[in-house]
């Protein structure tokens, strides 16, 4: 590798001039215009002349692994670190990591990692983000609550929403991931009018909220089923028989046949009539309640289910690992955007967009766009004593 040229003066003559900072970067002294000194846009740390663990070949003194400028680590340094926070890895053991191969002082605080997540994300994202929402579409929630004294509290400050890509040839992907105060029908319309387009199919389990919400963002919707409307929505076949499971327990109702019955009714339409035959014998008025809402619509879905999805299995169970990912964290968690932004990287890595190297390049890409500067840090803040998340 060449000496780098001086950016003032291109054709004057360049040498190594010492170095600087506290993990020592290169520093070089160009003869034009009366001699001056300059650093790369993004510079490079010292090597003790080893050797490069990517292309196994030697380095030179002033061709160690570039980083930002008035930054202390290093490009892939940043990079390993977020993708680890992607895999699940808190902020803390993140930023323990990179100390450790940085050979600097090791401490507990994960407040570095976290302005990266903040700087870096939004620009790791943008080039994989979403443009319109996808032909099948799965969506569903998860509820974070608040536990006091070890005892439920029974407070639910704020709730992640997911929407999901189904795709027959099993390249499914998470379309959006986002925190927010609650689930309610205004939550979820401004989650689904977040993107154009409009889902052929969409999958979803029978709550209110986003059932309303649907209706007001595609009025179609709220057609009756087999009305030809777009897109169809489909009732998540998991949740109703979990549904009616919950009531036969309620009502110690559990040894009737009907009980065995729910896990193939949803097979086809002779399964579903047979079930639905069989739990017309039970006398409990909020079992027959649940039948007469979902009879007919469950034998339409049944009937036009072809070979796609009827269940919000796989974006339930995303969203239920990142639950127990932040189970430990959900009391401090109190800003909603930088939430968000963790979320970005879940879903990066879910989606397989993920890698030490690609992430390099972007990050290296978007500090050479600015001048070697890295974006400005802790710039999304709450005001003292509010939360931009809890409700």
């Amino acid at each position: 590798m060449s000496l780098p040229s001086c950016p003032s003066h291109p054709r004057a003559r360049v040498s190594r001039w010492g170095s600087y900072g506290t993990r020592r970067r290169q520093r070089f002294h160009c003869s034009g215009n009366g001699g001056h000194t300059f650093t790369e846009t993004l510079p490079r740390q010292m090597t003790a002349t080893g050797d490069c663990d990517e292309c196994e070949r030697r380095l030179a003194a002033h061709e160690g692994p570039p980083g930002p400028r008035q930054g202390t680590y290093t490009v892939r340094e940043i990079a390993t670190a977020l993708v680890r926070v992607g895999e699940g890895m808190s902020y803390r053991k993140a930023a323990r990591l990179i100390r450790g191969k940085a050979h600097r002082l090791i401490h507990r605080d994960g407040r570095m990692v976290a302005d990266w997540v903040e700087a870096y994300v939004p620009l790791l994202a943008a080039s994989h983000a979403p443009t319109a929402w996808p032909d099948v579409l799965l969506l569903d929630e998860i509820p974070f609550h608040i536990r006091y004294q070890n005892k439920p509290s029974g407070r639910q400050p704020y709730s992640v929403l997911g929407a999901f890509e189904w795709r027959p040839d099993g390249e499914h992907k998470l379309v959006r991931l986002e925190a927010r105060g609650g689930a309610s029908k205004q939550d979820w319309i401004e989650f689904l009018s977040s993107l154009p387009g409009t889902p052929r199919r969409i999958v979803c389990d029978a709550a209110k909220s986003p059932l309303a919400a649907m209706a007001a963002v595609w009025p179609q919707t709220a057609m009756p089923p087999g009305s030809g409307q777009t897109p169809e929505v489909f009732l998540c076949h998991y949740h109703l028989g979990r549904r009616f499971r919950e009531l036969l327990k309620k009502h110690r109702a559990l040894d009737h046949p009907a009980a065995a019955l729910i896990e193939d009714a949803f097979s086809g339409p002779w399964e579903w009539r047979w079930f639905v035959a069989t739990a017309r014998s039970l006398a409990v008025p909020a079992i027959q309640t649940w039948l007469d809402a979902y009879e007919s619509r469950v034998a339409w879905q049944v009937q036009h289910m072809r070979d796609e999805t009827a269940s919000t299995g796989p974006l339930e169970t995303q969203l239920r690992e990142i639950r127990d990912t932040l189970t430990y964290r959900r009391f401090s968690i109190r800003n909603r955007e930088r939430l968000n932004r963790w979320l970005l990287l879940w879903q990066l890595n879910y989606n397989g967009h993920a890698g030490e190297r690609h992430y390099s390049t972007l990050i290296r890409a978007a500090l050479a766009s600015r001048a070697g500067y890295a974006p400005p840090r802790r710039q999304i803040t709450d005001a003292a004593g509010l939360s931009s998340l809890w409700r």
